[in-house]
């Protein structure tokens, strides 16, 4: 997967994990819910099986993750601004860190949901 960490900080940077970009097709030809199904199946057994984290193995969805600030994003991931690049959608969250130390691990994936806010107690949601 294409990166370029130049303007990343150095603690961000000490830390950084190894990105790997990988493609996959049904060998009969699966698509659509079936494909999501078996792609999932996948994910988790090779999270429970190898020390690796995966974003996300979808045929709909790619998720970009990183410990970085909105505006480092586009240059870190090169695919952002190219033009064969097209979605209908872009989410972003820039996390702050309300109570814990930002990390490359605890960036949100969003994989299907988003969230606004403090998700650890009910207090902290309704304030």
């Amino acid at each position: 997967m294409p990166i370029n960490s130049k303007s990343i900080g150095k603690t961000a940077l000490s830390v950084m994990p190894e990105f790997k970009q990988l493609f996959i097709a049904g060998s009969n030809h699966e698509n659509d819910l079936v494909l999501e199904r078996m792609a999932f199946c996948l994910r988790k057994r090779v999270e429970h099986t190898l020390p690796i984290y995966v974003s996300s193995l979808s045929s709909r969805t790619i998720v970009y993750k990183g410990m970085l600030t909105t505006g480092q994003l586009e240059e870190f991931f090169p695919d952002l601004s190219n033009p064969l690049v097209e979605s209908s959608l872009a989410l972003v969250h820039s996390r702050f860190s309300t109570n814990t130390f930002p990390s490359w691990p605890l960036a949100h994936p969003y994989r299907f949901i988003a969230h606004n806010g403090e998700i650890n107690t009910v207090k902290g949601n309704r304030n």
